[in-house]
């Protein structure tokens, strides 16, 4: 069994990030713990949704999962909500270096960034 640790956003209503992740990965026979990069009301492809940024709790959640002095086999990113975000989970897979890197590179759909995104670059942009 390997252990997994699962970057991803939550999202309330949609059949993909760290909801789905948390219910296949262990069906596979996978212990996953989560890594929460942001809550979504609702995928990012459906007009209105709210978004949480997680970025700044990330820190102190990635302290609580290395004081467990986990042996991590796997880290999968998926949605990353802000440009730290990245910075943030180098270092912790720096911490495990061992570990397979999973990265979902896409950050838009249908050709299109998605507008939580500001000009190409890989920022949070305030929402109306």
């Amino acid at each position: 069994m390997s252990v997994i640790v699962a970057a991803h956003d939550i999202s309330g209503a949609g059949r993909c990030s760290l909801t789905t992740a948390l219910a296949v990965l262990p069906a596979m026979g996978h212990t996953c713990y989560p890594l929460p990069t942001a809550v979504l009301s609702h995928q990012t492809g459906i007009p209105g949704y709210s978004f949480l940024n997680l970025t700044d709790h990330m820190p102190g959640y990635i302290n609580g999962l290395n004081r467990l002095n986990l042996s991590v086999d796997m880290i999968y990113t998926g949605f990353l909500g802000c440009g730290k975000q990245p910075e943030i989970l180098s270092g912790f897979i720096k911490e495990h270096g061992g570990a397979l890197v999973v990265v979902d590179p896409v950050m838009g759909d249908n050709g299109a960034l998605y507008d939580c995104f500001d000009n190409g670059k890989y920022q949070l942009r305030a929402k109306a």
